[in-house]
Protein backbone atom coordinates (compact mmCIF):
# COMPACT_ATOMS: atom_id res chain seq x y z
CA UNK A 1 0.00 0.00 0.00
CA UNK A 2 1.07 3.45 -0.30
CA UNK A 3 1.27 3.74 3.65
CA UNK A 4 3.77 0.98 3.76
CA UNK A 5 5.67 2.53 0.50
CA UNK A 6 8.92 4.52 1.88
CA UNK A 7 9.01 7.92 0.43
CA UNK A 8 12.42 8.91 -1.19
CA UNK A 9 14.10 12.33 -0.53
CA UNK A 10 16.98 14.16 -2.38
CA UNK A 11 19.36 16.09 0.61
CA UNK A 12 20.16 19.58 -0.07
CA UNK A 13 23.73 20.16 0.19
CA UNK A 14 24.52 16.40 -0.89
CA UNK A 15 24.23 15.73 -4.81
CA UNK A 16 23.05 12.36 -5.51
CA UNK A 17 22.40 11.37 -1.70
CA UNK A 18 19.20 10.45 -1.18
CA UNK A 19 16.87 9.14 2.14
CA UNK A 20 14.33 6.55 1.91
CA UNK A 21 11.61 7.31 4.96
CA UNK A 22 9.16 4.70 6.26
CA UNK A 23 6.89 4.78 9.06
CA UNK A 24 8.27 6.25 12.61
CA UNK A 25 9.90 4.40 15.21
CA UNK A 26 7.91 6.07 17.89
CA UNK A 27 4.86 8.51 18.40
CA UNK A 28 4.47 9.68 21.96
CA UNK A 29 2.17 12.37 23.77
CA UNK A 30 4.73 14.81 25.25
CA UNK A 31 4.06 18.37 26.86
CA UNK A 32 0.91 19.29 28.58
CA UNK A 33 -1.58 17.01 27.02
CA UNK A 34 0.19 14.25 28.48
CA UNK A 35 0.45 15.98 32.12
CA UNK A 36 -3.62 16.85 31.86
CA UNK A 37 -3.03 20.26 32.11
CA UNK A 38 -3.93 21.55 28.66
CA UNK A 39 -6.66 24.27 29.17
CA UNK A 40 -9.26 25.77 26.26
CA UNK A 41 -11.41 28.74 27.52
CA UNK A 42 -14.86 27.51 27.60
CA UNK A 43 -16.64 28.73 24.40
CA UNK A 44 -13.27 29.29 22.80
CA UNK A 45 -12.89 28.55 18.70
CA UNK A 46 -9.55 27.41 19.82
CA UNK A 47 -9.19 23.45 20.24
CA UNK A 48 -6.12 22.70 22.06
CA UNK A 49 -3.06 21.86 20.66
CA UNK A 50 -0.72 18.64 21.33
CA UNK A 51 2.67 17.99 21.27
CA UNK A 52 3.91 15.04 19.61
CA UNK A 53 7.77 13.37 19.53
CA UNK A 54 8.38 11.25 16.96
CA UNK A 55 11.37 9.10 16.08
CA UNK A 56 13.24 8.77 12.43
CA UNK A 57 12.82 5.43 11.91
CA UNK A 58 16.61 4.01 11.81
CA UNK A 59 16.88 3.32 8.07
CA UNK A 60 16.87 7.03 7.42
CA UNK A 61 19.73 8.08 8.99
CA UNK A 62 23.47 6.96 7.85
CA UNK A 63 26.28 7.06 10.58
CA UNK A 64 28.09 9.61 9.53
CA UNK A 65 24.89 12.09 9.12
CA UNK A 66 26.48 14.22 11.79
CA UNK A 67 28.87 15.56 9.29
CA UNK A 68 27.57 19.05 7.35
CA UNK A 69 24.19 19.12 9.15
CA UNK A 70 22.78 16.15 7.08
CA UNK A 71 20.67 14.97 9.92
CA UNK A 72 18.96 18.16 10.40
CA UNK A 73 18.10 18.23 6.75
CA UNK A 74 16.65 14.57 6.71
CA UNK A 75 14.98 15.74 9.72
CA UNK A 76 13.42 18.40 8.48
CA UNK A 77 12.32 16.41 5.34
CA UNK A 78 11.10 13.97 7.71
CA UNK A 79 8.39 16.16 9.17
CA UNK A 80 7.58 17.19 5.66
CA UNK A 81 7.30 13.60 4.67
CA UNK A 82 4.76 12.70 7.81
Amino acid sequence: TARDAPHVASIPGAEGAECAFGPPERVALVGSVLLRTCVAPPGSPERPRADVAVALPRTALLEKDYLDYRYHAKRALYLQYL
